[in-house]
């Protein structure tokens, strides 16, 4: 029984060990938690700021800014790609200004 016991408490003894040398100090722990809030809150700020680019982009060449919101969110980052690619060209807006500068206007012949 008593080597039984001594067995234990070594056991005991070592998983403590173990366990202070995987475990992060508090300064350490404070640095993680303050780095993951950091890139979380960068995240958020680039995403919204993707989604806040797409909705004015949409709403200047005429296409419905929701359906392109949902494309950027739900496909991020490929439908930020898709979008890119593939949008329609600047329409002109009715105050007479030129939309896209297109160069085929300015060829000489």
């Amino acid at each position: 029984m008593d080597a039984l016991a001594h067995q234990l408490i070594e056991r005991i003894a070592m998983i403590s060990i173990a366990r202070s040398s995987l475990a992060l100090s508090e300064w350490e722990g404070f640095t993680v938690i303050v780095g993951t809030v950091i890139v979380f809150i960068s995240v958020i700020v680039m995403l919204r700021a993707f989604l806040q680019w797409g909705w004015h982009d949409a709403q200047k060449r005429s296409q419905n800014p929701a359906l392109v919101l949902l494309l950027l969110l739900l496909a991020f980052p490929l439908g930020l790609l898709f979008w890119l690619r593939f949008r329609p060209r600047v329409s002109s807006s009715n105050d007479g200004t030129a939309g896209a500068f297109d160069l085929q206007k300015f060829r000489i012949q």
